[in-house]
């Protein structure tokens, strides 16, 4: 049986990650097709449209990621943390074992071509304890390449890990970025004169010589500008995003304007001031909040409805038209089309379950306190 990472617990992760992984080499590192199906979830007050509808419980602790219908994530066993890939129709797909301390993860294109990458640790003779990094295929865990030596942690966004900091409590080193298709650096902070924002499903942002750059993970510019001409000051940090954003686009933050909300494509702007914007895929629109402004913008950019919002106000999901949000401890849910207050769940007992986003395929991630459920599909 599985135990749930409790808060302290998953503290003392966090801090273990900032320093690296802790070796362990009785572990089943190479994915293989799990014996065992995934358990039902049970006890939960689910809203609109998931209430009544089947939905697993993989035990999840960290936040899943999600592409081209994979849904990955990890569990935590009694030595180890057990990542599961699992399909749109509730498939698991694989599952591979990495330290518990190995928490770092993210999902990439190798060209058109979705992978996984897990961090582990190995023992070399310059280190007791090499942080590396290793990629899969999504959909059936075949070893692509590594493990490569990384300079430390997993940072992100996506194939972004950076020097380790000389104690817990000290900021990172310099940032690197890995080429998805081979796992070689291709950019480097210490060796060059730029800022890494991070890498999205295949495009790197970073700052060079005053201007905003967008490239191919092998280094071919797709788009330049420059941050005087958009009065950004200086592009400070990838924006934290816990929700999903679609393929398109991405936040940064700037000293400036706050977050920026740009098409990686081309780098036009969709919103500026951002502090939280998450996708509904049903309808197609970016729930955003921006200042005191609670707003939707359809696919060119266009409100569809705002309204103004307490500070305190977050975005905690958007799925199935309904957008919900937190206030203190309070969910209040919106309509995604309109704005209008709405009403997601039925009377009744169990534990609250949130929806985080859903994929194109209706299959969705939920989160019930510190864990995530999963729906397949209907």
């Amino acid at each position: 049986m599985k135990r749930r990472l409790h808060r302290s617990a998953a503290l003392t992760a966090a801090a273990l990650v900032l320093v690296g992984c802790a070796a362990d080499g009785s572990l089943q590192r190479e994915p293989v097709v799990p014996t065992a199906e995934i358990g039902a979830a049970s006890g939960l007050r689910a809203p609109m449209p998931y209430d009544g509808r089947a939905v697993l419980d993989p035990e999840w602790i960290l936040p899943p990621q999600h592409l081209d219908g994979v849904f990955v994530s990890a569990a935590e066993g009694e030595r180890a943390l057990e990542f599961t890939a699992i399909a749109s129709d509730g498939e698991a797909l694989w599952t591979a074992e990495r330290p518990l301390s190995c928490s770092g993860f993210t999902l990439s294109r190798n060209g058109g071509d979705a992978i996984a990458i897990l961090t582990d640790v190995e023992t070399t003779a310059e280190a007791l304890a090499q942080t590396t990094a290793s990629a899969y295929d999504l959909k059936t865990g075949e070893h692509l390449w590594g493990p490569v030596d990384v300079p430390g942690p997993h940072r992100g966004p996506g194939l972004v890990f950076a020097y380790a900091p000389k104690s817990v409590m000290g900021e990172s080193g310099p940032r690197v970025v890995l080429d998805p298709a081979t796992g070689a650096v291709v950019f480097d902070e210490s060796a060059e004169d730029l800022t890494v924002v991070g890498e999205f499903r295949g495009t790197v942002l970073l700052v060079r010589d005053g201007a905003l750059e967008a490239l191919d993970a092998r280094g071919s510019e797709m788009w330049r500008v420059k941050l005087a001409e958009r009065g950004w000051g200086e592009v400070l940090t990838p924006a934290p995003a816990h929700g999903w954003l679609g393929d398109a686009t991405a936040v940064v933050e700037t000293s400036d304007y706050g977050g920026v909300l740009l098409e990686l494509a081309t780098g036009d702007v969709i919103a500026e001031h951002v502090h939280d914007a998450l996708f509904d895929t049903v309808t197609e629109t970016m729930i955003v909040r921006a200042g005191d402004t609670l707003q939707a913008l359809d696919a060119t950019g266009t409100p569809r409805w705002q309204v103004t919002v307490p500070p305190n106000l977050a975005i905690a999901g958007a799925a199935e038209v309904m957008v919900y949000l937190t206030e203190g401890g309070t969910v209040r849910v919106v309509n995604a089309l309109t704005g209008a207050e709405a009403t997601a769940y039925f009377d009744g007992a169990g534990r609250l379950v949130v929806p985080l986003y859903a994929a194109p395929s209706g299959a969705a991630v939920l989160a019930v306190a510190d864990s995530y459920v999963f729906a397949p599909m209907a």
